[in-house]
């Protein structure tokens, strides 16, 4: 039998800390990769603006500042949820 601490065993704590450490560090690399995905998918939009002809330029242009309003949107939406996730894993260790 293992040593308990509040009645939980040490070694389940342990497990438990190891399984959410791993969650949430798999969040941040999915955050990190969409971040990665939309700066590239940015920079190519960034291309076909500066590569249009002056009777597109305008057009596109205004698609580039709409896709980038979006994108701004998604990474504050990516980021506010790793926030609460984060600090959901800081409070879980602080109870314990």
């Amino acid at each position: 039998m293992f040593p308990t601490t509040n009645g939980c065993s040490i070694l389940k704590t342990s497990v438990e800390e190891q399984r959410k450490d791993e969650e949430l560090n798999k969040k941040v690399a999915m955050v990190s990769d969409k971040y990665y995905k939309q700066t590239w998918s940015s920079i190519a939009l960034l291309d076909e603006v500066v590569c249009s002809p002056p009777s597109e330029f305008k057009e596109k242009a205004e698609e580039f500042i709409t896709h980038l309003l979006k994108q701004d949107q998604k990474t504050c939406d990516m980021l506010a949820d790793l926030q609460i996730k984060t600090n959901n894993e800081i409070e879980w260790k602080k109870v314990k």
